[in-house]
């Protein structure tokens, strides 16, 4: 009985991760040595899908496209997907130069705010974390 239980459940956490839902960014925060430097404009799209996170940043009139394929959900813990809940996926980043690049990924979602954090793995005292704005979630 217990087994089934945890079964269930297991089923259940996983599927809060499996949702599809696009975002807007206009903020964001380079993170040097673990330190988040002064907020800047951005101007990013976001998508999430089972087994993707593609993010799209325009800065300066330069376009760069970062597709994440999500190799492990670490964890996954939604009340609400992105807005009430964390979730921490470890990746593999392709930016569209052929190398592909390990990847961590924090996503934090309490009181109406929603971040969202792109590092390199293992370093995780660098990289960039980004607000999330006009959060679409498919049902």
């Amino acid at each position: 009985m217990f087994t089934v239980l945890f079964a269930v459940l297991s089923l259940a956490a996983t599927a809060q991760c499996d949702k599809k839902a696009t975002a807007k960014a206009t903020t964001g925060y380079f993170v040097q040595d673990g330190n988040k430097q002064q907020g800047m404009p951005f101007d990013a799209s976001l998508t999430f899908s089972k087994d993707k996170i593609v993010i799209t940043i325009n800065m300066s009139g330069q376009s760069m496209t970062v597709t994440n394929t999500i190799t492990e959900t670490v964890s996954c813990e939604w009340k609400s997907f992105l807005k009430d809940g964390k979730a921490v996926y470890k990746a593999s980043a392709n930016k569209g130069t052929g190398d592909v690049e390990p990847t961590t990924i924090r996503i934090n979602g309490k009181d109406g705010k929603t971040t969202i954090y792109f590092g390199n793995d293992p370093d995780t005292d660098g990289g960039l974390e980004l607000e999330l704005t006009e959060i679409k979630v498919e049902e």
